[in-house]
């Protein structure tokens, strides 16, 4: 027996096409291929310590899959390139974005699902976990939190597999602990998909309506187990001084206060300011001119709520989920970081599927005959938004990726500038190779003042300059010298240089990190040289 003609335009107009989840996934991976060019830098310096013994390794639960398990899988690329890491990162990416449209198709239309997926995939925010190697935690995390979903959604018995994914996931990042909570509202992730119509009844209400089928509780249960366990383990191993008081400059030092509105309001306003031509600034820090525009913003989400159109297609569980997968972050007086949005963006493109879908999606009268035409304006619509996005977050990423710092030699964004710095670095030293258990000194010239230098003066500026912290930071205080060369002596920053002791070599450096290698006595003479010279 044959479908109905109206039912039969039913199902080939919401049917994701095969090609969806492969297309959003090659667009968000060409945004973010960029990251392909560039070296390891800073953190990334700390995971590759751990997988040679060089640092203590981690212990779960604390990120041991993404920052030990990780490192240790990876190590037999070596350091000449942090290439397979970036392409390790991009892949998991597009793996991401192409399971949430996959997940989005369910409930929307295809060029909705496709759209929405993009938001995510292409968002400039997650520029950093994508151009920093150690950023594969915010990845993997999001990829198995959507896998926990996809799992939880099943009515098999492979369902009962999705508290083993949220625990994969917590080992990657903490910060999606309350995943649980998310799953709660019924029009929300885990509701079935809505049936094909066959009869010309009038039909529910937008396209994205999900059928009242219950949700699993016995499955929430077990993921809200898993998440009690994981937060009971991490309180009480301490991470990060969890149980002790933090001093208040302390990296992650976490706190209640007026910085947790701040922060709220910026990752607000972080989520949509994301478009080329009105995006000002990515600068990893609290803004404290965001709360009027987060204001407007959450208001107008608030009024989406009295929408019977937006409740029916989760509107109200995306932005739940935006939510709960910030709220461990907003406590952090000194971390404000855009790759922080990772998992909440997962929200928000459902949010922006059901604004779309109600917008996009209007149901046909019942037809006699099956339509003509298969391609439907809301899907060339919807195509061409995603197309736009795909193009706003090229143009954001080149731009973020390639603006210069005061110093043109220099890049504004620390993630890509540190990368470049260690990688010259690293070709200095490599050219001239170091000696088992040889001291190394690092030192720039830099480290005087302009006006000392331009009068002759041999002695140091009082204090460090950025660029020596900047060099510093981007070789995670030397340990990166020790992951290059595990045989090599200390490894110590010089801000005040005098005469090396014999055996010390001295990596003299410039301010973008082109070093040159010479033994103390050497530089002694060629010091000498130049300030009888300036005489």
């Amino acid at each position: 027996m044959s479908a109905s003609p109206a039912s039969g335009q039913r199902q080939a107009s919401f049917a994701p096409p095969r090609a969806g989840p492969l297309l959003v996934a090659a667009a968000a991976i060409a945004v973010f291929c960029g990251s392909t060019r560039y070296y390891f830098g800073q953190d990334d310096f700390l995971g590759l310590a751990r997988a040679r013994h060089l640092a203590p390794a981690l212990r779960p639960p604390w990120r041991w899959l993404s920052g030990q398990v990780y490192f240790d899988l990876m190590r037999p690329f070596g350091t000449v390139s942090a290439a397979p890491y970036h392409v390790t990162s991009l892949i998991a990416h597009g793996l991401a974005v192409a399971l949430l449209a996959h997940l989005l198709a369910r409930r929307f239309s295809p060029a909705v699902a496709i759209a929405a997926a993009l938001l995510f995939g292409a968002h400039p925010a997650i520029y950093t976990a994508l151009y920093s190697v150690s950023g594969i935690g915010e990845i993997l995390a999001g990829l198995f939190v959507l896998v926990t979903i996809a799992l939880a959604s099943r009515t098999d018995r492979a369902r009962w597999l999705a508290p083993v994914a949220f625990a994969l996931a917590l080992l990657c990042k903490e910060s999606i602990v309350l995943l649980p909570l998310a799953l709660l509202p019924r029009a929300g992730w885990l509701a079935a998909p809505p049936a094909p119509r066959r009869s010309a009844a009038p039909p529910a209400p937008g396209r994205g309506a999900a059928p009242a089928r219950p949700v699993d509780r016995r499955v929430l249960a077990a993921l809200a187990i898993v998440a009690a366990a994981y937060a009971a383990a991490f309180f009480f191993s301490d991470v990060f001084g969890v149980r002790t008081r933090l001093a208040s400059s302390a990296p992650y030092a976490l706190s209640l206060g007026p910085h947790v509105l701040g922060n709220f309001a910026t990752y607000v306003m972080w989520t949509v300011d994301f478009l080329v031509l009105t995006m000002r600034s990515f600068s990893d820090a609290l803004d404290a001119g965001a709360l009027p525009f987060a204001t407007v913003v959450i208001l107008l989400w608030l009024g989406g709520l009295a929408a019977p159109a937006l409740r029916s297609r989760g509107w109200g569980a995306g932005g739940l989920a935006f939510l709960v997968f910030l709220v461990p972050v907003l406590g952090l007086r000194n971390h404000t970081y855009h790759y922080y949005l990772y998992a909440p963006l997962l929200g928000a493109a459902w949010c922006f599927a059901a604004l779309l879908d109600a917008v996009m999606v209007r149901e046909p009268a019942p037809a006699r005959r099956a339509p003509r035409r298969r391609f439907a304006p809301g899907l060339a619509v919807g195509l061409a938004l995603a197309a736009l996005l795909t193009l706003n977050g090229m143009l954001l990423v080149r731009k973020i990726e390639t603006y210069p710092f005061t110093d043109p030699r220099l890049r504004s964004d620390s993630t890509v500038d540190r990368a470049r710095i260690a990688r010259r670095v690293y070709d200095g030293l490599r050219a001239a190779p170091l000696p088992d258990g040889a001291p190394v000194w690092f030192w720039t010239p830099a480290s005087r003042s302009a006006p000392r230098a331009a009068s002759g003066a041999s002695d140091a500026a009082p204090v460090e300059s950025y660029w020596e912290r900047n060099v510093r930071a981007a070789l995670m205080d030397g340990l990166a010298v020790r992951v290059w060369y595990p045989r090599a002596g200390d490894v110590t920053f010089v801000h005040q240089y005098a005469s090396a002791p014999s055996g010390t070599l001295v990596a003299v450096y410039d301010v973008d990190g082109t070093t040159r290698v010479m033994d103390g006595p050497a530089l002694d003479s060629l010091l000498s040289h130049r300030a009888g010279a300036q005489r």
